[in-house]
């Protein structure tokens, strides 16, 4: 889903009515400029249009708007929708921010806050996976283990051979299975019981803050599947 189609889902909330049903560039703009009445509206509509065609320049530099957006499709993975929704959200409702600086506030946005560091810094995904994430064997499965509280799950896809990501920090707990790979993620969310849910059949939540050893016993429920 692109940045310009969030938005248009965003204007339907806010005008209670349906979202276009069209991946059409043409039809999709008329409807996000039939459907932007506030400046604010117009404005962020204008912008979007702008960065879709390449027409922003400067305007779209680091920490701007398009920056923060175009990342976020790229590197938060199945995080990428609520974030960007939040993102907008948050600007329509504060139109005092400038859209050049919305990386300054991604920390009022609880669905983006925890990649207000990832997007600052502008660091390239190989040098994040070779910083912060161990790959390791687990039984049959490469495994990309992160203990930082950096949501690193884009990266471990895209810049790892990993068939699992795993993450456990203070920030909560994740397991994240490659899409091509077939692994029984039920199984091993069942045998960690406490705080787990499985949102989507490859994406398991470990919805507390990591204690120690609690990526010790995720490492451990993977190995086990195969017992």
């Amino acid at each position: 889903m692109t940045p310009l189609q969030v938005y248009a889902l965003v204007l339907a909330e806010r005008r209670k009515c349906n979202p276009p049903d069209t991946a059409d560039a043409r039809a999709l703009r008329r409807w996000i400029k039939m459907h932007s009445r506030t400046a604010r509206e117009r404005e962020m509509a204008g912008y979007l249009i702008a960065a879709s065609d390449g027409r922003l320049g400067r305007r779209g530099g680091g920490g701007s708007l398009k920056h923060v957006l175009w990342w976020l499709r790229d590197y938060a993975g199945p995080l990428y929708l609520p974030a960007a929704k939040g993102v907008l959200r948050y600007l329509l409702d504060h139109p005092g921010v400038s859209l050049a600086g919305v990386a300054e506030h991604l920390q009022f946005v609880p669905t983006a806050a925890h990649f207000a560091d990832l997007i600052r810094q502008g660091a390239n995904g190989a040098a994040l996976a070779e910083a912060h994430l161990e790959v390791c064997r687990v039984g049959r499965w490469l495994v990309a283990a992160n203990r930082t509280t950096l949501n690193l799950t884009s990266v471990a896809m895209r810049h790892t051979p990993a068939d699992l990501y795993v993450a456990a920090s203070e920030r909560g707990m994740v397991i994240k299975v490659r899409r091509e790979v077939s692994f029984p993620l039920g199984t091993v969310v069942k045998r960690l019981r406490d705080g787990w849910v499985l949102p989507y059949p490859d994406l398991a939540v470990g919805r507390r803050a990591a204690k120690e050893g609690d990526l010790e016993q995720i490492l451990e429920a993977i190995r086990a599947v195969e017992r």
